[in-house]
């Protein structure tokens, strides 16, 4: 955390004009900064010893998760990953039906493996679902 922190810091000691509120506006930047600011929420709860109430720090502990959006910074500076986006995007109607036609297949053979054993070896339709999605 202290990384991200510094990394932070260091972005908007370094920002052009020299104006935190400008480094602000940038959405990504925002991001950036509400992703690393519930460490430091739950940091001061738990070392002044607030009564926090659990839902309180549940919810910081989610947000964390904002993190992973940082990924998709990455999509601009790498020609390759715009071209998978690209590539999924352009053929999402044959994802689609690849997609559909998988579910058919593994409702067809799971339900064929739960009649062929006759409900000993799975316990329900589902397991054998899972059983023809695994193998």
């Amino acid at each position: 955390m202290i990384f991200f922190s510094f990394d932070i810091a260091l972005r908007v000691i370094s920002w052009p004009s020299h104006v935190a509120c400008n480094y602000l506006r940038e959405p990504l930047n925002m991001l950036d900064v509400v992703a690393v600011t519930p460490y430091y929420i739950q940091y001061i709860v738990s070392v002044a010893s607030l009564p926090a109430r659990v839902d309180v720090v549940a919810v910081l502990r989610a947000s964390r998760l904002l993190r992973m959006v940082r990924i998709f910074r990455f999509v601009r500076h790498s020609e390759e990953l715009f071209q998978i986006i690209r590539f999924v995007y352009e053929t999402r109607k044959q994802l689609g039906i690849i997609y559909v036609f998988s579910q058919i297949i593994i409702l067809l053979f799971g339900s064929a493996m739960y009649y062929a054993e006759g409900g000993e070896q799975f316990e329900s339709i589902l397991t054998s679902c899972w059983w023809s999605l695994v193998t």
